[in-house]
C-alpha cells in the first residue's frame, strides 16, 4: 500500500462510520466480505480532498479522478460538480478475507 493511501486512511479514521459487509464465498471456497466506511459529515474538508487527490496521483491516475484502488482498499469521492457547492463525501471499502 502506498504512503499517500495510508495517510488518507489515517486522516479519515476520526470522522468515519463503519458498516460490516455481508460474508460471501468465491468460486475457490474462500470466505470474504467488504466493509464499508463512510464519512460522518455531509461535506469533506479541503485538507482531506487534498490528501485524496495526492493518493489518486500516487496510484497512477489523474488528480480529478473520483475513484481509485490500492491493494484491498477501494476509495470513492462523491465530489460536487458545480463550483461554489460544498465538497463531496469520501467513502471507501476494505476487502476482508475471513
Amino acid at each position: 500500500m502506498k504512503t499517500e493511501t495510508i495517510k488518507l486512511i489515517e486522516a479519515l479514521k476520526s470522522g468515519i462510520t463503519k458498516e460490516i459487509g455481508i460474508e460471501s464465498i468465491n468460486v475457490d471456497g474462500v470466505k470474504y466480505r467488504y466493509d464499508h466506511y463512510t464519512n460522518k459529515y455531509k461535506s469533506t474538508p479541503y485538507f482531506l480532498e487534498t490528501i485524496f487527490r495526492k493518493a489518486v496521483v500516487a496510484s497512477g491516475k489523474e488528480s480529478f479522478e473520483k475513484m481509485f484502488t490500492d491493494g484491498k482498499f477501494s476509495f470513492y469521492f462523491d465530489r460536487a460538480v458545480l463550483k461554489g457547492k460544498a465538497h463531496g463525501n469520501i467513502t471507501y471499502k476494505e476487502l476482508v478475507i475471513l
